[in-house]
């Protein structure tokens, strides 16, 4: 499957790649947990439906829009879903045992079978969050 050619100049607002879109924020997602340092700023989360593309390669780059229309950009970031969920699922981030299990069974081991179950510790309890 063509990828295509993704440059750091394609990755901009109104970028003609087919390969790239641009995701406004929205209040659905708008986030209840503080994400950052800022004092100010209001912070977003974004769900993609990969559908099945576990351990294809992706990049994001976040971006503003200021009050007098320009735009910042910040630094390009690459994963793909199977790393992340790794990530979570090894180190205990899911709030709940259920959902701690759905991990592993509906994407970690669909991609590798082979993977080491980890048993779920329930996480300790941040009280800034």
């Amino acid at each position: 499957m063509d990828e295509g050619n993704i440059s750091v100049g394609d990755m901009v607002l109104g970028s003609d790649n087919k390969y790239v879109v641009s995701v406004p924020s929205t209040e659905e997602g708008k986030s209840n947990i503080k994400l950052g340092n800022s004092g100010t700023a209001d912070y977003y989360v974004m769900t993609m439906n990969v559908d099945k593309g576990y351990c294809k390669s992706y990049k994001i780059r976040p971006y503003v829009v200021l009050r007098d229309g320009s735009v910042v950009y910040g630094a390009i970031q690459g994963y793909n879903v199977f790393d992340v969920a790794k990530k979570i699922y090894d180190n205990n981030l899911m709030n709940n045992e259920k959902s701690h299990n759905l991990l592993y069974d509906n994407l970690i081991k669909l991609v590798d079978p082979n993977y080491m179950r980890v048993d779920f510790d329930c996480p300790k309890i941040n009280a800034d969050t």
